[in-house]
């Protein structure tokens, strides 16, 4: 289940359908959407157990708050090093720049000061409220990860916190690629539940 949560869209989605229909379905949103599981191969569930009933969706995972987020930028990372120059200034593949490549809006993270992924919001607006990522794939570092000495790096859900009593429930606001998966380390495990 955890790879049926990566749909995205390279158009700006609308959240135009009705309450009753959750945040992480793609039936929640109006638009043409494509799966991530059809673009990279093999990625693996990481630190996730998801428990399903009628009504809701708990997923018992690792949760991190993103400290702040930079962007847009037109292009998404391919790579640790591209990440490491992208910005308002950094340099953005002729691809892209040619507009032979189409992409989502796409938002750096950062904490500590320190670049560590890039993600892509369902509606494309940069977020008014506190953002937090989600990990539920691990997928091994390819070849054009040259520079970093990572092994693997996550595909995250991102979300926002919604106000509930003792609950800690969440809804689904986009997804992205944190490539340093020491930064979810130490963090303790959670009953999560996505509306």
């Amino acid at each position: 289940m955890p790879h049926d949560f990566f749909w995205f869209s390279e158009e700006r989605l609308l959240r135009d359908t009705p309450s009753y229909i959750p945040s992480w379905s793609w039936a929640s949103t109006t638009g043409p959407i494509s799966f991530k599981l059809s673009v990279f191969e093999n990625p693996r569930p990481f630190k996730v157990q998801i428990e399903t009933s009628p009504h809701d969706l708990t997923i018992i995972g690792v949760l991190r708050q993103v400290e702040n987020l930079e962007g847009p930028v037109q292009c998404q990372a391919l790579c640790f090093e591209d990440l490491q120059d992208m910005g308002f200034t950094g340099r953005i593949h002729d691809d892209y720049v040619s507009g032979s490549i189409r992409v989502s809006p796409t938002y750096m993270f950062y904490f500590g000061g320190q670049k560590l992924g890039w993600g892509v919001f369902d509606e494309h607006d940069k977020p008014k409220r506190p953002v937090f990522c989600l990990p539920l794939l691990k997928q091994k570092v390819w070849a054009g990860f040259v520079q970093t000495k990572e092994q693997y790096f996550l595909w995250v859900l991102l979300l926002y916190p919604v106000e509930h009593d003792n609950i800690d429930l969440f809804e689904r606001v986009g997804w992205g690629l944190p490539f340093v998966p020491s930064w979810f380390n130490g963090m303790a495990m959670q009953n999560i539940s996505l509306m």
